[in-house]
């Protein structure tokens, strides 16, 4: 499972603990309930940048020079093992990764600001997508566009100029966005209740990707008092064995810091 989530302000460990706590009451998933998440994709942090292990959390948080706000991605270790590279850019960054099966991954986190002009939106979104690998890889973004979107037969649709445009980039490199099983539930609540609540938040998959429609958690911006809901996906890998000496026990999370805040999954589960 993956997930995606501009927490409007909030530190990576607050976020964290958001998670375990949303996770451990939330039946989208199925057996166990809400598993810990292989990728998380957060936007508009305010943690300065990083990049540090705590067992089998990896923590990267990137801040670039013109950006008001940091983004970051949470990767479970026990899913993909191999970090291989990090590519960091003014609207997020991504991740080259291989799950325990040996298959290549692109992980990332966008931002697409609100403010950018039409004029402007195909080289921004364009300078981001050049950093995802191309060939072989599947690939998972999750995306704050601040674009709304409608789907028709699961396929996007763009209502704006700008949104085509965004559309466009991504179908040139054979990647799309997912539809949700809850359209009727906003992503977006804005703190000025007088503009409406929409969907901004999306997934970005390329097609080599199995995933089932992602899934819009109501009410969880409230946990770290956001204007964005958290943002769900199933994802499957091919079965595979976790790598390493098959007699070697995983320590659990539970046993260092931050621990209470991210529960380890079984290392036996193929389903993310």
């Amino acid at each position: 499972m993956a997930a995606t989530w501009n927490v409007a302000g909030a530190k990576w460990p607050a976020a964290c603990q958001a998670l375990a706590e949303l996770h451990a009451h939330c039946p989208f998933t199925s057996s166990p309930p809400l598993a810990h998440p292989a990728f998380v994709a957060l936007q508009e942090l305010t943690s300065p940048p990083t990049s540090e292990v705590h067992d089998d959390l990896q923590v990267l948080v990137h801040k670039h020079d013109q950006s008001w706000r940091s983004a970051g991605v949470l990767i479970s270790r026990t899913f993909f093992p191999h970090i291989l590279a990090t590519h960091p850019s003014p609207l997020g960054l991504v991740c080259i990764a291989r799950d325990r099966s040996g298959l290549p991954w692109g992980l990332g986190t966008l931002h697409f600001p609100h403010y950018t002009q039409v004029a402007d939106t195909t080289a921004a979104i364009e300078a981001f997508l050049a950093l995802v690998p191309s060939r072989g890889h599947r690939i998972c973004i999750g995306a704050d566009l601040n674009e709304t979107f409608q789907f028709l037969d699961g396929e996007p649709v763009q209502v704006s100029t700008r949104g085509q445009l965004l559309l466009l980039s991504l179908a040139q490199r054979e990647l799309t966005l997912l539809p949700a099983d809850n359209p009727h539930h906003p992503t977006f609540h804005p703190f000025n209740t007088r503009h409406k609540a929409r969907s901004l938040d999306y997934f970005i998959v390329s097609a080599n990707v199995c995933a089932r429609p992602s899934h819009t958690l109501a009410l969880s911006r409230h946990a770290l008092k956001s204007d964005h809901e958290q943002v769900l996906v199933q994802l499957r890998l091919p079965p595979s064995k976790p790598l390493g000496h098959p007699k070697r026990k995983l320590r659990s999370v539970c046993e260092v810091k931050l621990a209470k805040h991210w529960p380890a999954p079984p290392i036996t589960q193929d389903r993310l």
